[in-house]
């Protein structure tokens, strides 16, 4: 395992996002996030944190449904125009009848407007005892300006040895419920890959937070 951090404040990445006051960051003082893309490790060590200290525990794939509380349930078309053009339930559109770049489009598109509805569940749980929260859409441009302090965040990056691994021991069965399963696998891979550049790409903008790679495979 190898960590990679850059020292300095919250302070100058307050440009990022707009609309972030004082209080919503206040709000927010008791979370611990962890972002990165998928079978990174970040529910792994989000639930052993929350075992270790005794925290709360917020996992992001939870709400990524259209059942309620998921975030798909929650559409208001007049605000969220993307969520609301990509409420598709057929797998296929979702990760076949597509490109990794058409993935990524996609993600960048929602992301932001996910993001709103996860602050709204963040700030409905109890303050105490603190929360981990742990997800792929917890990008650094979306996350930084709400910290009160850089020790509150971290970013994995895995290798595709320990993502491939972490996928086979976790069983996920999304990609199976299309007509093309390995074409699948390859657009998700491909899609993360690109999660992965954008996430190491703010970090070195921003030059403020851990990025962790993990080399190792899962245990």
């Amino acid at each position: 395992m190898r960590a990679r951090f850059s020292g300095g404040s919250t302070g100058g990445c307050s440009h990022v996002r707009s609309g972030v006051t004082d209080d919503l960051r206040s709000s927010l003082r008791n979370v611990l996030w962890i972002g990165g893309a998928t079978d990174s490790g970040k529910t792994s060590v989000a639930r052993e944190l929350a075992r270790k200290h005794g925290l709360q525990a917020y996992h992001y794939d939870l709400y990524d449904r259209l059942e309620s509380p998921g975030h798909w349930s929650r559409i208001d078309p007049a605000r969220h125009p993307p969520m609301r053009a990509q409420q598709v339930e057929d797998p296929d559109w979702t990760w076949v009848d597509t490109t990794p770049e058409e993935l990524v489009e996609r993600w960048h598109e929602t992301t932001p407007e996910r993001f709103e509805l996860t602050l709204e569940d963040l700030r409905a749980i109890p303050a105490w005892p603190p929360s981990v929260a742990e997800g792929y859409g917890f990008t650094p441009d979306l996350v930084l300006p709400l910290l009160s302090s850089p020790r509150q965040a971290i970013w994995l990056v895995a290798s595709e040895e320990f993502k491939r691994a972490s996928y086979v021991r976790r069983g996920k069965g999304a990609f199976e419920a299309t007509r093309g399963p390995e074409r699948a696998r390859l657009e998700g891979a491909s899609g993360d890959s690109f999660i992965d550049d954008y996430v190491l790409g703010l970090g070195r903008k921003f030059r403020q937070h851990f990025l962790q790679e993990r080399r190792h495979e899962p245990d």
